[in-house]
């Protein structure tokens, strides 16, 4: 008798869990929705199906790794090849996760 009472708060803590690991991953899509209709969609397009001045690759294109991969460089200042300065500037590492995270979402 005892255990049953242990099981259902012990499921009541996995659902809280999955609730707030849900709620998170929602805030850094939204975070990563706002950063990419800053910064991204004039030239990736609004899902990331444009080469950035014909020449980048398409973001559809690419996974999340690759997106951040990209994108680390410029925290370090280090040159663009086109992209804008207000583009690539001021990212922490939470928003190029977002970003990418956001980009690399695919319509079901």
């Amino acid at each position: 008798m005892y255990c049953l009472p242990l099981v259902r708060s012990g499921s009541l803590v996995l659902v809280l869990l999955a609730t707030i690991a849900t709620g998170a991953q929602s805030g850094a899509l939204d975070q990563g929705a706002q950063l990419y209709a800053d910064r991204c969609a004039n030239c990736h397009g609004e899902r990331g199906e444009k080469k950035a001045l014909g020449r980048s690759r398409k973001l559809t294109d690419m996974t999340a790794a690759e997106i951040e991969e990209t994108l680390q460089p410029y925290q370090l200042g280090l040159p663009a090849k086109n992209m804008k300065e207000r583009m690539k500037s001021g990212l922490t590492d939470e928003q190029i996760e977002a970003l990418a995270a956001y980009a690399t979402q695919r319509e079901p």
